[in-house]
């Protein structure tokens, strides 16, 4: 499988035993299910977007099959589970011929989805619980979401709280508003102005817990 950035025409191709690699396409919609340690080092070196505006090509035993926008991304559902697959969905985006010089060659997606990244932490991070080295993007990715781990722990009440973060998304300018439901393991975001959300996992145990300092106070 061939996955191409759409920017400045750089083609990246990974190989891997396409026995490990599933998918299944129908119109305007393609799923992804990869090995999980695959789905991180697409992420590390790039080849994957962390902005949810940029398309990427992708070509099937080498042939193109379009453009497409990731819009959904779900680990292993279980923290203590093996480090298995991570399920991608993406939606395909239309090309049409533009009416001027000034308009982009690319629609919107064929069909509005909503677009909730599920993602955790730890594998953003290294031995020692630090962000690990990482390229750009995903660097970028991996401080947006423990700047809202370190938002919705420290709220003051476990509802909906308007963080201050500015949205991930290009040329979006809304804030990112966080919640952590009580009992709950999961913190969740979503921009209140363009609608791009998901939720984080695994973020107990990480330094940007504000619980931590509370929890051990109250264990005294």
């Amino acid at each position: 499988m061939l996955v191409e950035p759409f920017s400045k025409g750089v083609i990246s191709s990974l190989s891997y035993p396409t026995s490990q690699i599933r998918y299944s396409r129908d119109e305007g919609t393609l799923r992804l299910v990869l090995p999980a340690d695959l789905s991180v080092e697409l992420y590390r070196i790039g080849i994957l977007p962390q902005d949810v505006n940029i398309p990427v090509r992708i070509s099937i035993g080498g042939r193109p099959v379009g453009r497409y926008i990731v819009n959904d991304v779900r680990y292993p559902t279980q923290s203590n589970s093996p480090f298995g697959q991570v399920t991608f969905t993406l939606t395909r985006v239309l090309q049409r011929k533009a009416r001027s010089a000034g308009e982009q060659p690319l629609s919107q997606p064929a069909a509005a989805v909503t677009k909730t990244y599920v993602t955790d932490i730890t594998y953003y991070l290294d031995e020692t619980g630090e962000l690990a080295q990482l390229p750009g993007p995903a660097r970028r990715l991996a401080s947006f979401l423990t700047l809202l781990i370190e938002a919705a722990t420290g709220a003051p009440s476990a509802g909906e709280h308007d963080s201050g973060i500015r949205c991930m998304a290009k040329a979006c300018r809304g804030t990112i508003q966080t919640s952590l439901p009580p009992g709950q393991d999961e913190i969740y975001w979503r921009c209140q102005a363009c609608g791009h959300n998901g939720v984080i996992r695994s973020w107990k145990n990480t330094k940007w817990n504000q619980l931590k300092g509370i929890d051990e106070t109250g264990a005294c």
